[in-house]
């Protein structure tokens, strides 16, 4: 659709100070020999599971629109960058195997429990699946397989943050330019109770804006902790403009309230710190979250309460009754046998909308049991010092989990990039680390511990 002047003023604006304010996030990042440590290997991963190709599709305007059995609009890929994506699941693919092999044989190498346990998830959704008669050994079910069989073995910390959160400032970046050289594909027209911020949805450089939406609130925690306070704070800002530009109702409140909470509480990886007043707001939120998100589908609803989601809830709760199906779920793909029995349309093809259900879903109790455990794991093993890191990176996903399905767990999506950058959110042994940090500053004097970090 065609947009106004006057906003494509605004738009332009803002991402031209977005890429002011990245040119020098990144170039302070270098500066301060910070791009090590598995900031290449986030880096790829979110260029290769569909970001990198979706954005050559939309700057080079080759998207193809066609109309499903439903009479729905899709917009399609060409051929070439379908074959082309495939390649890039390959190599992802590959590169998990070569982080297994060259990583795990090292002496004192150190396996992630929390990415182990989030493993077994994946293995339990996928031998559910053999069990009703479905196969998982699609491309998309082996590469999310292989990755998170990498991921018990990556590098942790401040590199997956940076290489992540500069992805994500492009990303923003390349969905502003994308509003002002094809606005035929990055807007459309409102409708269906939608509307962004200057009045027309957008879509950045993915298919719909729930997409781009969910994208861009998942990775904002990144972008902010990698560049810092300021320059990630101005970043942060930007996402949430794009957002709202959207029209996707949950991922503005999500986008929202995670920029509040980034800002309240002020992560930072280079320093992690106690916090303990800011501990008790993260940890009031994250436990209100996953509170209300866990029980949400299971309360009383009429079937198009949240937009039709309820509808889909009940389908899924239907379906774990029927065949002892709940002790190991469905199956990796048990959704799409409710697709082909013509009960769900294309908009809810692929999740039930709502993460724990999604787990419970795929998995079974077994799985839901691996999958709260693994989180548990993971914040007992940033203790402290690390929580307000994991608690941000992970915020925005308890926030939208409730009507969403952020993370896919058992296939590869455009997120897939979003569960391993938590999982290797803080370091190895995090406590040891901030246990002689807390001896080191006990044992030079007050003036040097008064002193400011370089």
């Amino acid at each position: 659709m065609a947009v106004g002047g006057a906003d494509l003023a605004l738009v332009g604006a803002a991402t031209a100070g977005a890429l002011v304010a990245t040119a020098v996030g990144v170039r302070g990042v270098l500066a301060r020999g910070e791009w090590r440590d598995g900031a290449t290997e986030s880096f790829l991963l979110a260029l290769f599971t569909s970001s990198g190709m979706a954005m050559l599709v939309t700057l080079t305007d080759t998207w193809r629109p066609r109309t499903n059995a439903f009479g729905d609009t899709l917009i399609d890929w060409p051929g070439w960058a379908y074959r082309s994506q495939l390649g890039l699941y390959v190599l992802v693919l590959l590169g998990s195997c070569y982080l297994l092999l060259t990583r795990f044989p090292r002496r004192g190498a150190t396996v992630h429990v929390p990415a182990l346990l989030v493993l077994l998830v994946a293995l339990v959704s996928d031998g559910s699946a053999l069990l009703h008669g479905d196969s998982p050994f699609s491309p998309y079910y082996v590469v999310a397989t292989g990755l998170l069989a990498a991921v018990t073995i990556a590098p942790r910390g401040l590199g997956v943050h940076v290489g992540l959160g500069t992805f994500g400032a492009i990303a923003g970046l390349v969905s502003g330019v994308a509003v002002l050289v094809n606005q035929e594909f990055a807007t459309f027209a409102c409708g269906s109770g939608k509307c962004g911020l200057l009045g027309f949805n957008f879509r950045g450089f993915l298919t719909n804006e729930n997409a781009i939406g969910l994208y861009l609130a998942l990775i904002m925690p990144f972008v902010f902790m990698a560049f810092g306070r300021w320059t990630g704070g101005v970043l942060s800002a930007y996402l949430v403009f794009l957002v709202l530009l959207s029209g996707s109702r949950t991922s503005a409140v999500g986008a929202v309230a995670t920029f509040v909470v980034l800002v309240l509480v002020r992560p930072d990886p280079r320093r992690p710190d106690r916090g303990t007043g800011r501990a008790v707001l993260l940890g009031g939120v994250l436990g209100g979250g996953v509170l209300l998100g866990a029980a949400l589908p299971f309360l009383p609803h009429d079937s198009t309460s949240f937009t039709g989601r309820a509808s889909l809830w009940q389908l899924a709760e239907a379906a774990l009754g029927q065949g002892g199906s709940l002790l190991l779920g469905r199956g990796a793909l048990g959704w799409d046998d409710v697709r082909q029995a013509g009960l769900i349309d294309q908009s809810a093809v692929y999740s039930v909308h709502n993460q724990y259900l999604q787990v419970l879903f795929v998995s079974g109790v077994l799985g839901a049991a691996l999958f709260v455990a693994a989180l548990v794991v993971l914040l007992a093993q940033a203790g402290r010092a690390w929580f307000l890191v994991v608690g941000c990176a992970v915020l925005p996903v308890v926030v939208v989990g409730a009507t969403e399905s952020p993370w896919a767990i058992d296939n590869v999506d455009w997120l897939s990039w979003a569960l391993p950058g938590v999982l290797l959110s803080c370091p190895v042994a995090a406590r040891h680390h901030a246990r002689h940090r807390r001896e080191d500053a006990g044992a030079v004097p007050a003036a040097r511990v008064a002193e400011p970090s370089p």
